[in-house]
Formats: structure tokens, C-alpha cells, sequence
């Protein structure tokens, strides 16, 4: 063989082996193939899948990516049916434009990505958009060099995030204090720009949201399952942004007028004579009281082996109706602290088992796991069944004269990977990760809607930790 011959097969051989070892690409949405006007939708079929672009408001848009293969999971961003909007559809050669009264979605077809428009104007872009590779999905945008971007949820990084990496896996976050922390209690996966438009990512799994930090100029959301969806909204300016957002999101109700008053609360009142004798200090001292908390002392005498019993222990509250009646003559509320688990120490265990309402192992028992109350099951709140399960009890205490609820440990404080949860709803099953930061969102649905049907009269204050 020449040494040329051996030169060309060494190089052929570097090659194929530099090849083996170059990061795998994010593929593109594919190649468009064709395109369709369904209601208020423009759905565009390509060579991976279907793409969805849903008028959801006059100035909005849900965009769903749905590639072949990959598992979707239902939104849990959109507050409910979109209403009637006009959108007009123009199909040119290279793109297809679908436009609403406040925005417009300037589909390119090779390969398919999205940029829109406010009033003609260019707003925000896919920078590669869709991908997805092995256990991570996202989406990338391209961002302007003076943007500000606004977000990410419950932080201590100050108003403007731009330059930061945030993690989307909600947990207790104890300890902290006035310096800078990236992780609080509650993330979320939305951003407000600077440019007047706002972007949630409608995916309720553990990830990430970059806002410029790997790349300065990319927004990038990044997560391990979940739904491959966004939602964009445009305003004019920034109270119509809002307004805009939460059309489609949903607003939160007026809370009662007495919620705007003092609370009385501390870990915690330990018996009724100790609740009772709080309630006619704050009045000897003559400072108002609209309510009084009661912690996990009310359904136990310890701190550790009683959650989940969800009922007085009597012998610490031995007429706790009465006590809620006298205190509602005297305008003080009573709120109970609540969670989501069940201790095998409790006397709720045998009944959560037996009437199928805890999250699930992979072998299809109750996944039952050890944090700091005890060894634990977790109520499944996705689940039709499990939530008429946990609802007895609030209704029991609703009946009972309580004005409100607390959701306490609702990120869920732990939540093991490998529990399976039942999307009743959607007919499907997710693993925690899947789902996790959607947990205590369903969980304060399912006391809200519950509550106003059965307490119509009654307006809900929710408070979810």
C-alpha cells in the first residue's frame, strides 16, 4: 500500500472515530409536508409529526410540538376551552403566515420554525426551536441584546433574571435568607420581556429555565418529560400583557374581604384551651384578629406519626365546633393546616389503601418512602378517585365551620422519581418527575372546585405553601 493509500485510510479512520464521539445534534422539527385550518388552529404536519398553532385569545397562541414517538402530557397552563377568536391563514412559498387581531405566527417550512409578529412588527423568535434528544425536550428563543426578562417564579435574584439558570423542581427551601438563592419554594416556567410579550412553557416536569446564562443571546427551557408546548402572549403595554396572560392562564378569584385582615398563627397552638385563650388575649389587647391558624397540632400531640389522620384529636380539642362557632361570632376564622400525606402511622392508612388513593409503586403497591414525619404514602391528586377520597375530609371540616385551608408540603416536599401517578383526567399514567410541579397546583384545584360547588355560598381562600 502507498503511503498516500495509508495517509487517506488514517484519515478515513479519524474521521469515522471523531464522528462516534461529536455530541448528537438536537434534530429539527422536520421538513413541512402540509398544512390545515381546523377551527382556530393551524395544524402543520411535517416528516417528525404535527405542530399545532391554537388561537387561544386575540392576542395569544398555544404552539404544541407533537413528534412522533414522544409521550405528551396534558396542559396544565390553560385555563379552559379558548374562546371564539378570527385568525386568517396565508400560505406562501417558503412559509405560512396565521394571524390574530394582536399577533401573528410566521411558520417557516424548511425546516419548521416560528417567529411572530406584533402589529407587523417582529416581537420574539424559535432560535432552533423545538427539540428533542433521549430524555431532554425544550425549546430555544432568540433574544435581543438589551432585553430584560422578568420570571422564573419564587426567587431571591432580584427583578431582572436575565444571566440566570434556574431549576424547575419545586421544594421547600429552608433556611435561607436576605443573600441571592436561585431555588425557592415554588418555580415557574414563564418569562415577561422587556419587549411586552410573555412565554410559559406548559410542561409540569423537572428542568430548567436559561434565560441568557449558557448563551447569552437564548432563552432555552429544558425538561426531562412532559409536554412539548408554549404559549405566547403579546400586549401593547404592559397591564394589557397582563390582562392578555391571564385570559388565557386564568385570574385568581377576589379572596374574601376578612383575608385582607390579621391572622394569628404559630408552630403551633397545641390544644383548644391554648387557641382560646390566644383569641381573648389579641382582644384584651385590643388588636384586631380576622383569624386564627391552627398547625398540625390539631390532628395530633406530636410533631412526627399522626399526618394524615386529618381529624381533631379530641383529646386536645374536645369540642372543636364549638370553638369555631364562638370564634365566628366574634369575627375570628378558624383555618386547618393540611397535607398530602399519609403516614403509615395514621388512621387514615388502611382506608387511603384500601380505597386506591396513594401514588403508586412501579409493581403497582402504594410507593411508601421515609422523610421526617415517618414513613409515608402520597395522595394522589391527580387521580378522579383519590380526590374524592382527600376531599371527604375537607368537606367534613367545611361543615364543621372552617373558613379557610392550608396546603402545606404541597411542592410535594418529597417525591420520589419512580412514583407512578394516574392522570384520570387524560387516561394516562406519569412519574413524579413528569409531574411534580404541577402537584400542588391540581391539589389546590381539587379544594377550590370542590368547594364551590358543594359551598357555593362561600368564597375559597386557598393558601398553598
Amino acid at each position: 500500500m502507498s503511503l498516500s493509500c495509508r495517509r487517506s485510510s488514517r484519515t478515513a479512520t479519524a474521521i469515522v472515530l471523531l464522528s462516534l464521539w461529536a455530541p448528537v445534534a438536537f434534530a429539527d422539527f422536520g421538513e413541512y409536508e402540509s398544512h390545515a385550518l381546523v377551527g382556530q388552529a393551524l395544524i402543520v404536519r411535517t416528516d417528525s409529526g404535527e405542530m399545532s398553532i391554537t388561537a387561544v385569545d386575540d392576542a395569544a397562541f398555544e404552539v404544541h410540538y407533537r413528534e412522533n414517538g414522544v409521550k405528551q402530557l396534558p396542559s396544565f397552563a390553560l385555563a379552559g376551552l379558548p374562546g371564539p377568536v378570527t385568525a386568517s391563514i396565508a400560505d406562501h412559498e417558503d412559509s405560512i403566515e396565521f394571524a390574530i387581531d394582536g399577533l401573528s405566527a410566521i411558520v417557516e417550512k424548511s425546516p419548521v420554525r416560528i417567529r411572530f409578529l406584533r402589529d407587523g412588527q417582529p416581537l420574539v423568535a424559535e432560535e432552533h426551536g423545538y427539540y428533542a434528544h433521549e430524555t431532554l425536550r425544550g425549546f430555544r428563543f432568540a433574544l435581543d441584546a438589551e432585553e430584560k426578562l422578568l420570571g422564573g417564579g419564587q426567587r431571591v435574584l432580584g427583578m431582572d433574571r436575565r444571566g440566570r439558570r434556574m431549576p424547575l423542581y419545586n421544594k421547600a427551601a429552608y433556611g435561607y435568607n436576605t443573600e441571592e438563592t436561585d431555588q425557592m419554594y415554588f418555580g415557574l416556567p414563564a418569562v415577561l420581556s422587556s419587549d411586552r410579550y410573555i412565554i410559559v412553557f406548559d410542561n409540569s416536569a423537572s428542568g430548567w429555565l436559561d434565560m441568557g446564562a449558557t448563551e447569552t443571546d437564548v432563552l432555552e427551557f429544558q425538561a426531562v418529560a412532559g409536554r412539548t408546548a408554549y404559549l405566547v402572549v403579546a400586549g401593547g403595554s404592559y397591564p394589557e400583557l397582563i390582562r392578555n396572560y391571564t385570559d388565557v392562564t386564568g385570574r385568581q378569584p377576589l379572596p374574601p374581604r376578612w383575608a385582607f385582615g390579621n391572622f394569628a398563627s404559630r408552630f403551633g397552638y397545641r390544644t383548644e384551651k391554648e387557641t382560646r385563650d390566644v383569641v381573648r388575649r389579641f382582644r384584651r389587647e385590643g388588636i384586631p384578629l380576622d383569624a386564627v391558624i391552627l398547625d398540625l397540632y390539631w390532628f395530633g400531640p406530636e410533631i412526627q406519626g399522626y399526618m394524615g389522620d386529618l381529624d381533631w384529636d379530641r383529646e386536645a380539642f374536645p369540642d372543636p365546633e364549638t370553638m369555631i362557632s364562638d370564634f365566628a361570632r366574634d369575627g375570628v376564622r378558624t383555618i386547618t393546616i393540611t397535607e398530602p400525606f399519609v403516614l403509615r402511622t395514621s388512621a387514615n392508612w388502611e382506608d387511603a389503601v384500601d380505597n386506591d388513593a396513594l401514588a403508586r409503586s412501579v409493581t403497582g403497591e402504594p410507593r411508601s418512602f421515609d422523610f421526617y414525619f415517618g414513613n409515608t404514602g402520597l395522595i394522589d391528586v391527580f387521580d378522579e378517585n383519590a380526590r374524592q377520597w382527600f376531599w371527604q375530609f375537607y368537606q367534613r371540616l367545611f361543615e364543621q365551620g372552617i373558613a379557610s385551608t392550608w396546603g402545606d408540603l404541597g411542592e410535594p416536599e418529597v417525591h420520589p422519581a419512580d412514583s407512578l401517578h394516574r392522570l384520570s383526567d387524560a387516561g394516562i399514567d406519569a412519574t413524579a418527575d413528569e409531574i411534580h410541579n404541577a402537584f400542588g397546583h391540581v391539589w389546590a384545584q381539587l379544594v377550590y372546585e370542590n368547594q364551590v360547588r358543594r359551598f357555593p355560598d362561600m368564597r375559597p381562600l386557598i393558601m398553598m405553601r
